[in-house]
């Protein structure tokens, strides 16, 4: 499908879940030599909706496990497909759970993006005689959301149809390691990662708790790898034009310190098209 189908219709893509089980010790540190291979080959499971699902593996009893699982979306149709290891990568490459990184080629690589979103968890369990564990993933992600409230104000004479977005000052990282749940943090986004070129569509679903109202529009939404359990900060200048190359609508400098936190939700909201600026920022 296209890349502009894929931002807003679930139905061209299909859910994959990546198994892997690593070998640690009963103060779970990782066994054997570095890098710390899987102690059983890779399981992927691939469903074409939202809904949990089961991994069957034999492993030796009475040692502890530590289990990784990766979610993210790839091409409608991988769910039939006979060979679900050969399923190509969509946004990050998961060649090696250790250093699962963004692929970041421009037009794939883009803000408004529900697709982009991606889920896991690292867990560690004794394995005695026997074994039922439920998993719930989370996202390695900040979400950030940008809302305007103004858009009455300029009705009639302007209409945002394009964005560019510019993040700066603060590092956006775009790896990070699922088995243990931190940022690859020598592995920054440089020069043209950090900018996001891209069409403004009311229709794209952005709405929860704001969008309904006429006067609000989405502007921007993206996701950003975070780091667990504390809140950190990104600076960035958002453009809004009438549409690509046309006349610029407004320019907003967010040079305070924008909270983001892992597998929260940041929202700015204000009046961002028009020069009074009246903005609140959320995290949720």
């Amino acid at each position: 499908a296209a890349q502009d189908d894929l931002r807003t219709d679930w139905s061209d893509v299909n859910l994959r879940y990546t198994l892997e089980v690593y070998d640690v010790d009963e103060n779970g540190n990782l066994v054997g030599p570095a890098p710390y291979a899987p102690v059983k080959d890779r399981q992927v499971i691939i469903v074409d909706e939202y809904q949990p699902v089961t991994f069957e593996l034999r492993l030796v009893p009475k040692r502890h496990y530590r289990f990784v699982v990766f979610a993210d979306f790839v091409a409608e149709g991988s769910a039939e497909a006979e060979d679900k290891l050969a399923i190509a990568d969509l946004y990050y490459n998961t060649a090696d759970l250790r250093n699962i990184s963004a692929i970041t080629d421009q037009p794939t690589w883009n803000a408004m993006n529900e697709i982009r979103d991606a889920y896991f968890i690292s867990k560690d369990i004794e394995v005695t005689t026997g074994l039922q564990e439920t998993l719930t993933l989370t996202r390695p992600f900040a979400k950030l959301r940008v809302i305007t409230t103004d858009i009455d104000y300029i009705n009639g004479y302007s209409t945002p149809g394009y964005v560019e977005v510019t993040y700066k000052d603060e590092p956006i990282y775009k790896s990070f390691n699922a088995v243990n749940g931190l940022l690859n943090k020598s592995d920054e986004m440089k020069n043209s990662e950090l900018t996001y070129g891209f069409e403004v569509n009311k229709n794209i679903p952005y709405t929860e708790g704001y969008d309904a109202l006429a006067s609000h529009q989405t502007l921007f939404a993206d996701y950003l790898l975070a780091v667990e359990g504390e809140q950190t900060a990104v600076n960035f200048e958002m453009k809004v034009y009438e549409s690509k190359g046309g006349n610029l609508i407004h320019a907003q400098d967010f040079s305070t310190q924008i909270p983001i936190q892992r597998n929260y939700l940041t929202t700015i909201i204000g009046d961002l098209l028009t020069t009074q600026a009246n903005i609140t920022i959320k995290i949720d």
